[in-house]
């Protein structure tokens, strides 16, 4: 399995992946449109990372057999200057494909993701999950992350 940087190339392969992420994101975030609706938006943001790339944020991309099987973000961004840290690296968009999964894909996509932030000079990691996404707690963990703080929503 090949871990390397997404290049403008690996749009559709990319933009394929996102969807399936968001199409299981749907069925446990009641805020997320449904696809076609936000079909668009998302082809938009794949593209300007891919712009962008090596800057501010890196998209990872697994390779077997020359098939993209999995991808994830990093994105960089200063923080608040009251804080102990310059710079926080966000870790997003980890998605492997099912018959891919156990295969260590994810573990070298993280891995990869943190030597970028290392490059970086990044303080300190963060990442939000489902609380119920169980398997992707665990996974970070591993990792050396901790929960850190809750986020709740309420619609009006």
């Amino acid at each position: 399995m090949e871990i390397r940087k997404a290049t403008t190339e690996d749009l559709e392969a990319l933009f394929k992946l996102k969807l399936k992420l968001k199409n299981q994101d749907i069925s446990i975030d009641p805020y997320l449109k449904p696809i076609e609706e936000a079909k668009e938006v998302y082809k938009k943001y794949l593209i300007r990372d891919l712009k962008k790339q090596g800057t501010d944020r890196i998209t990872l991309v697994a390779v077997k057999n020359n098939k993209i099987v999995g991808c994830i973000r990093g994105t960089l961004a200063r923080t608040l200057h009251v804080l102990n840290v310059t710079f926080r690296g966000t870790i997003d968009n980890l998605f492997v494909e099912k018959e891919y999964r156990g295969n260590s894909a994810a573990k070298k996509l993280i891995e990869g993701v943190i030597s970028w932030f290392k490059e970086k000079k990044v303080d300190v990691m963060t990442l939000h999950i489902y609380p119920s996404n169980s398997k992707a707690k665990s996974l970070y963990k591993k990792f050396g992350f901790k929960e850190y703080t809750l986020n709740m929503n309420r619609r009006l």
